[in-house]
């Protein structure tokens, strides 16, 4: 598994190629410089949280999504969703069809469900 420094320049290269946009335009949205986006994305430095705010600002996520992207260390969630739940898989690739604010309320959802389960892991709850 890769490190967290380098997983998490790789997923930022990844969507700001998915949003198709280059290095100087993302810096611009978040506030930093091409070099300084183009060292984050080959893992030569760890940006500091207020960078890393701004870049999730920039993507229109939240800090805590990004961070969290940055651990999958799999190249395509997709397929290894569909291989261990298929049934959430397929649930997931309908989400398009939701308006934005179905979209909005599954978001807060998620987020509550995943911090309810980490709250659980670091007091030592049963899953």
């Amino acid at each position: 598994m890769y490190g967290m420094e380098n997983t998490l320049g790789v997923r930022i290269s990844q969507l700001r190629q998915d949003r198709g946009w280059t290095q100087k335009e993302l810096a611009a949205k978040a506030g930093i410089t091409q070099n300084h986006v183009s060292r984050i994305e080959k893992g030569r430095m760890t940006p500091r949280r207020a960078t890393l705010s701004g870049i999730a600002e920039a993507f229109d996520v939240q800090i805590e999504d990004l961070e969290a992207l940055a651990q999958v260390p799999e190249k395509n969630i997709e397929e290894r969703l569909a291989k261990e739940d298929p049934d959430l898989a397929a649930l997931i690739s309908q989400i398009p069809l939701l308006s934005d604010d179905q979209k909005d309320a599954l978001r807060v959802t998620l987020r509550s469900m995943i911090a309810y389960q980490k709250v659980r892991q670091v007091t030592g709850a049963a899953s």
